[in-house]
């Protein structure tokens, strides 16, 4: 069987030390044989310029540098990385029909060492007293931070557009499906629009109480990076607080529950 050549160059520009430069020059360059690749094409500059790329690892195959097909979580966590770049190869007609992730060794660690920073608890916010606020689910049936006191709150922040905040609701699915009968209410703050949201449940199902149009609610506990997840013990002070997409989080997410159920 005849297999496709691919010449993968990495160009690194950094402000490290010339040790890191020359590690990376000696792996420049390598000759990758991969069957998927056969009869296609790696793209240039100009076959990209009028491509609509839909990367969700289904409607076009993505796979790491290694040749593995990732998708869902895995395909995620490994576009964080902050060194990516994805090749893009072509069959006959210019269609995508392959993406590889290529992502230098040095900038997986350095993601890696960010990305588990920002999934750890956000100790600042741990023991404070969570914001106020008052919203209403789907139903039109009003939720405040007043009337749940009491009640371990587990909070939601995601959109729509978000795909790690789609990727992780089976997971929390199951915590909810756990909890239902304990004193824990599931809450999901949401930046879309309920009509728009109507159109996502259709087709996905997230078993949190969704609360839309939540912008507010979002600014007030400051989060700017998603998915986020905060835990409030029946004071209504924050007992966990986490962000980002990670294997773990709902194990994290479960044990944090637990902990503030036995107190």
């Amino acid at each position: 069987m005849k297999f496709s050549k691919i010449i993968m160059f990495a160009l690194v520009f950094s402000a490290t030390t010339s040790t890191y430069l020359n590690a990376q020059n000696q792996k420049a360059s390598q000759t990758v044989k991969y069957d998927f690749l056969k009869g296609l094409t790696k793209a240039n500059e100009d076959d990209m310029s009028d491509q609509q790329i839909m990367l969700d690892g289904e409607s076009i195959p993505v796979y790491s540098a290694d040749g593995k097909r990732v998708r869902g979580m895995e395909m995620m966590q490994l576009m964080t990385f902050s060194g990516i770049s994805p090749d893009f190869y072509l069959d006959a007609e210019k269609e995508i029909r392959a993406i590889i992730l290529n992502v230098s060794e040095y900038d997986k660690e350095q993601s890696n060492q960010e990305n588990e920073q920002v999934r750890q608890p956000q100790q600042d916010q741990v023991g404070s007293d969570a914001p106020d606020f008052s919203a209403l689910d789907m139903n039109g049936k009003t939720y405040s931070l007043s009337s749940l006191k009491g009640k371990v709150v587990v909070i939601n922040f995601w959109f729509v557009e978000c795909k790690p905040c789609v990727i992780e609701m089976p997971e929390l699915n199951e915590i909810v499906e756990k909890y239902k009968s304990e004193e824990v209410v599931f809450l999901a703050f949401a930046m879309n629009e309920k009509p728009k949201i109507e159109s996502f449940l259709k087709k996905h199902t997230f078993d949190y109480t969704i609360l839309p149009d939540s912008g507010t609610v979002i600014r007030d506990y400051k989060i700017k990076s998603y998915p986020a997840h905060i835990i409030l013990d029946q004071n209504s002070k924050i007992g966990f607080s986490i962000r980002g997409l990670s294997n773990s989080t709902a194990s994290e997410i479960d044990e944090a529950i637990e902990g503030l159920i036995e107190k």
